[in-house]
């Protein structure tokens, strides 16, 4: 097959009121603008004003692409064919048309696009002048009508930008009399063969006997294996040549060695060669082996991420392999091997994760698993994308929970169809599940969403399933949009606009100096969050991956360890793979003793009321304590660990002075495994001050090393009593660690700090306290507001409110907003350096120290409370801990704050005092500061606004 492009330069011009077809305009002589075949036109410069709104994002509408358009586009191109082409047939292929499209020749309708992310072709033998000009019309355009249209007819490739146009590449073919369609490769890599099956087409040859020529080169260049067949033409009707071809040597294609064959097929009339055609393919067998994915017979742990197909330089699919090179060798550099995407995805990109060796699971079909109308259409797309080695699974369904009857069929159905065209993949029934799903329905493996954490239990899994388990869209773990990437955007056709409208919020809400700080912060939270996730379930034996969501930023999801251009955002390669490579160091703690242990329930992760990880707890530890651990590596090198060292040092920082060290020597570990190396018994030794402390483990064998590391927090023992004695500290409101009939110690929340029970109730009467001096020095109050403790204020007294709900409140919790679907929630925290907190240890946000102290029961309103509402005071107010709002509100949101009430200082905190080591230590300091220093307050309160909020009388 001889083949022409028609790439290039293409008349173009929009119609916006659809004119086009009542006019014939695929008979007019021109059309009045100029485009460039591939690419989309909005990413060219066509169009004007169009806000349009994200799928599950919490911003409005917005201006997406710097030229939007939704609506019809023609096109149109005058050729000539080549002189040695006039006795050929000719057929017109199209790479890829987005959304829809209908074909003219010389006037004569072709027809319409097949949908569904197809390649197709038109024969226009019959249309074409052979020796005159050509004319090719195109219309382009959103569906209209009521035929079936996949899930992808502009679902995910413009997930975030809306575009239009002849996206990859045109070009015309000449073949002889008969030609290949298509051939299918089917390798076997234990049986050491390849099955090869290739359609023939084929007009005015009938009842001859044309032969198929089958060559197999090895990824040497040298040739493998040769075998011809007979292909009988039939009147009107395509042919198949079929044949197993044994190989003599074989050359596996794998993730760290992706070679690649060539078979080709040559079509021949006796002597006489008709058409021919080459494909590529890899030798290997993926496969399911009891609770583990196989590839090429050997274990391997799927760590992938998802791709939303956001491409800011041209908005439709990017072509460019260079540019799709650095980004599958960026995630390679960063410890992944897998891509998870709901499409099916451009031939560019699957060509270059061939040549990369990244395995891919794709969606050839709906997503939701019930569109089973045109099987035919299926296969096209399957063997659209057959021959190439990185597609690993083939998905039918996404996130789709029930269990009726109708849907398992369907999905049963789609198991069976997908088995049938191509038993060399796997096939996952639904991409998103719950462990209510297991058991129904046919796959070959589980995909369950897994809690934003990832902490289903071995327990829990293998009473689930016996299948293997890849958790799904790991994360959502989100970080604030980044106003230094602006420039990254300048004149390309995907505006910034989440960036933007993070700064015209900021703006607006008098932030935008902070807009450094929150992205600062927000993006250590993200990589905090990203490490324990992936650290959590590696430690769960009975999980053979995941797909982390996502790898890309993602516009405004602002999801990922990359921007959207594929460059680095957060964390380094090298610490990426500390817990993302083959092998990787773990730390299990042992929590047995620490009063604030909660884990959630083993049976409902799903469905935790209180947003607990055991994963985010107990690195706070007294002098003395013991950091009880044991060391575990999950190993997926080629050989087992032998003879291996483990070396450990716990370091006091930010000075480095080591507090203990060690070697075990000797160690050894199976692949393909996650085994235990050691255990670690570290008593922490006498501190004079609190200190952060890095436990850092470094694992070394022959061929194979690994390193991990991991923040604690020591403290010294809190003095029993502040300076000078309890004497003039009294208590006001009740102070038990158990109300409305729960243990509130062991469920993790605890409002007052745990000296609170223990203090004297002032003796008051009416709406007055006793006046301020060496009687009443403080007064700690639980949630109490009343006109007597405003008075007391207002003549000079100090008071530590610990509120909850006593003033309005915006939805916080410790982990970041997921997916930023909604408006609301954590975007991170800010800790400013201030006197209060000069003992403690924080590096100007909350880490793992403040867990406890800063989480809350879950919500889903903004409403339901955790962070205090500070827009409505009537004062500027710079909280000392700050909850970074989401970008869509920037709201002003205190954890911890001081103000000034008349002659007197006011302390509020919204801090949850859980009986830990932190707490403890937090609260004498607290304590301390409103004793010891006369610091006046930067804002005061006006006592009127206090007095809206009083709900105790007296």
């Amino acid at each position: 097959m001889t083949i022409a492009s028609l790439n290039g330069n293409w008349e173009f011009q929009l119609d916006p009121e659809d004119a086009g077809r009542r006019q014939r305009w695929w008979r007019r002589d021109g059309l009045a603008d100029r485009i460039k075949v591939p690419g989309c036109w909005q990413a060219q410069g066509f169009g004007g004003a169009l806000k349009h709104t994200i799928s599950q994002m919490g911003h409005p509408a917005l201006q997406v692409e710097r030229h939007g358009y939704r609506g019809a586009a023609w096109y149109r191109k005058v050729f000539r064919l080549p002189e040695e082409w006039q006795d050929r047939r000719i057929r017109l292929h199209f790479g890829g048309v987005h959304p829809r499209a209908e074909f003219w020749c010389n006037g004569h309708y072709l027809g319409r696009d097949p949908g569904g992310l197809l390649e197709f072709a038109f024969d226009i033998t019959s249309f074409v002048r052979r020796r005159a000009e050509n004319v090719l019309t195109v219309r382009v355009a959103e569906h209209r009508g009521g035929a079936w249209i996949s899930a992808f007819d502009g679902g995910i490739y413009n997930w975030a930008a809306i575009w239009s146009g002849l996206y990859r590449g045109v070009s015309l073919q000449a073949c002889g009399a008969a030609w290949v369609d298509n051939f299918c490769i089917l390798p076997c890599l234990r049986r050491k063969l390849v099955r090869v099956n290739a359609v023939i087409g084929q007009s005015g040859l009938r009842g001859r006997t044309l032969t198929a020529r089958i060559r197999i080169v090895a990824p040497d260049g040298k040739l493998a294996a040769e075998i011809s067949r007979p292909c009988p033409a039939r009147r009107g009707r395509a042919t198949t040549a079929a044949a197993e071809i044994p190989l003599q040597q074989v050359v596996p294609w794998s993730l760290e060695t992706p070679r690649l064959y060539q078979a080709q097929v040559i079509l021949m009339d006796g002597s006489h060669i008709l058409d021919e055609r080459t494909e590529r393919f890899g030798l290997r067998d993926i496969a399911v082996r009891g609770r583990r994915i196989t590839l090429n017979g050997r274990p391997v742990f799927l760590r992938g991420f998802g791709w939303n197909m956001v491409f800011p330089r041209t908005l439709s699919p990017d072509l460019d392999k260079n540019y799709i090179r650095k980004q599958l060798r960026t995630a390679r550099e960063f410890g992944f091997n897998a891509i998870d995407t709901y499409s099916l995805p451009y031939r560019e990109l699957l060509d270059t994760a061939d040549e990369e060796g990244m395995l891919i699971q794709v969606f050839p079909g709906d997503i939701s698993g019930t569109a089973l109308t045109r099987w035919a259409h299926l296969e096209q797309l399957m063997r659209q994308a057959m021959n190439h080695p990185s597609i690993m699974a083939y998905g039918w369904s996404a996130e789709q929970y029930g269990n009726d009857r109708r849907l398992v069929d369907n999905l049963d159905r789609l198991y069976d169809f997908a088995k049938k065209v191509d038993p060399t993949r796997l096939s996952l029934a639904r991409d998103g599940s719950q462990l209510v799903n297991f058991g129904h329905g046919k796959t070959d493996f589980e995909e369950p969403a897994c809690c934003y954490r990832g902490c289903y239990s071995d327990k829990l899994l293998r009473r689930a399933t016996t299948k293997p388990v890849l958790l799904h869209e790991l994360g959502w773990f989100s970080s604030y949009p980044n106003p230094a990437l602006k420039r990254k955007y300048r004149n390309l056709p995907l505006l910034p606009f989440h960036i933007t409208y993070a700064e015209k919020v900021a703006r607006r809400q008098g932030v935008i100096k902070l807009l450094p700080e929150f992205v600062r912060n927000s993006e250590r939270l993200q990589a905090m969050e990203r490490k324990m996730a992936v650290e959590c379930l590696r430690k769960t034996a009975a999980i053979t991956g995941y797909h982390l969501w996502m790898g890309h930023d993602t516009a405004s999801a602002v999801e990922g360890i990359w921007d959207d251009f594929g460059d680095p955002k957060n964390v380094s390669a090298a610490e990426c793979r500390q817990y993302n490579g083959d092998t990787v160091v773990l730390m299990r703690q042992d929590f047995r003793g620490l009063a604030a242990w909660v884990a959630p329930p083993d049976d409902l992760p799903e469905i935790n009321p209180h947003d607990i990880c055991r994963e985010w707890q107990g690195r706070n530890l007294w002098e003395g304590e013991t950091l009880k651990a044991d060391i575990l590596t999950s190993h997926y090198g080629f050989q087992p660990l032998r003879g291996a060292a483990l070396r450990w040092t716990l370091t006091a920082q930010p000075a480095g002075r080591t507090l203990a060290s060690g070697m075990v020597k000797n160690l050894s570990a199976r692949a393909c495994t996650t085994s235990r190396l050691a255990q670690l018994r570290l008593r922490i030794p006498r501190l004079r001050q609190a200190v952060k402390m890095t436990l850092r483990v470094e694992l070394r064998a022959r061929d194979t090393s690994a390193v991990n590391q991991w923040d604690f927090w020591g403290f010294p023992r809190a003095p029993g009593a502040p300076p000078g004695g309890w004497r003039g500290i009294y208590g006001y409101g009740k102070g038990a660690r158990a109300e409305y009939g729960m243990d509130l110690e062991n469920a993790g929340v605890a409002r007052a700090p745990h000296f609170f029970a223990d203090l004297p109730r002032l003796p008051f009467s009416g709406h007055h306290l006793p006046t301020p001096g060496a009687e009443v020095r403080l007064v700690i109050s639980l949630n109490q507001l009343s006109l007597g403790l405003i008075d007391y204020l207002q003549q000079g007294g100090r008071a530590w409110l610990l509120a909850e709900n006593l003033f309005p409140e915006y939805f916080h919790r410790f982990r970041s907003i997921p997916w930023h679907q909604v408006p609301f929630g954590n975007s991170g925290t800010i800790v400013r350096r201030h006197p209060i907190l000069k003992n403690f240890p924080h590096e100007g946000f909350c880490d793992l120290q403040f867990y406890d102290l800063t989480r809350t029961t879950a919500a889903k309103k903004i409403q339901d409370g955790g962070a205090i509402n500070l827009d409505i005071w009537p004062v500027r107010i710079e909280p000392i801990i700050r909850s970074i709002d989401s970008y869509m509100g920037a709201r002003r949101r205190g954890l911890l704050f001081e103000v000034g009430v008349g002659r007197g200082r006011l302390l509020v905190s919204r801090l949850n005092f859980v009986d830990t080591p932190a707490a403890r230590f937090l609260a004498g300091e607290l304590v301390r500061y409103m004793l010891e220093s006369n610091r006046r307050p930067d804002a005061s309160a006006p006592p009127e606004f206090l007095r809206h909020f009083v709900n105790q009388r007296g």
